[in-house]
């Protein structure tokens, strides 16, 4: 059985809807790529380097993911976030969201 790889894409401020999401995708059978890092949440400072490198390292699991899933709160998107779901579409990827986009 091939596995659906899924990354899980949204802003760092809702760690708990990440986690629950990649707990469901994890019982339906399928590898979870996510951020693992809840900075805002967390409150762990980091610096702006450190984002970017976040910020790639998401678009770099994009890239190996056959299906993204986004965390979008009360339709929250940021810029980080959008960054991730255009790289999905040109790459065709499927797209589901937490809430109606």
């Amino acid at each position: 059985m091939e596995r659906r790889i899924v990354a899980i894409v949204g802003s760092s401020k809702f760690k708990d809807h990440h986690l629950g999401g990649a707990q469901k995708e994890t019982l339906r059978g399928s590898i979870v790529l996510l951020a693992g890092d809840w900075h805002h949440v967390d409150k762990v400072p980091i610096t702006d380097e450190q984002k970017e490198s976040l910020d790639f390292l998401m678009l770099d699991k994009v890239s190996l993911a056959t299906e993204v899933f986004v965390v979008n709160v009360k339709g929250y998107v940021g810029h980080s976030t959008q960054r991730a779901i255009d790289l999905a579409k040109s790459l065709g990827k499927p797209l589901r969201w937490l809430e109606d986009p």
